[in-house]
């Protein structure tokens, strides 16, 4: 992860959603830290300049993230935004837990 995401990432919890060349892939949220999170599914920048994520391989990543006080908080922010948004990566949440 380039150091200039790395210093802006908040070391709370939070939920994000990853796009991959403007395209929503997916959406998480971290109990602790969103930048240790973000940093275990950004892997690598590649020679010729394209990102390697867990997803696949992208010629542009952007994220969104939203800082929450509380891991509860974290989790309720990412169930409503997997269920406005339905992104690719994520598995279908039961109605109940949104």
């Amino acid at each position: 992860m380039n150091q200039l995401l790395k210093s802006i990432l908040p070391k709370s919890p939070g939920a994000y959603a990853v796009y991959g060349e403007n395209s929503l892939i997916y959406v998480g949220s971290s109990k602790r830290s969103l930048r240790q999170r973000l940093n275990s599914h950004l892997f690598a920048q590649l020679e010729d300049g394209k990102v390697s994520t867990r997803w696949g391989i992208f010629d542009r990543i952007d994220v969104k993230y939203y800082p929450c006080e509380t891991k509860d908080e974290a989790l309720r922010k990412e169930a409503r935004l997997i269920f406005k948004l339905r992104p690719p990566f994520n598995e279908a949440l039961p109605i109940s837990r949104v």
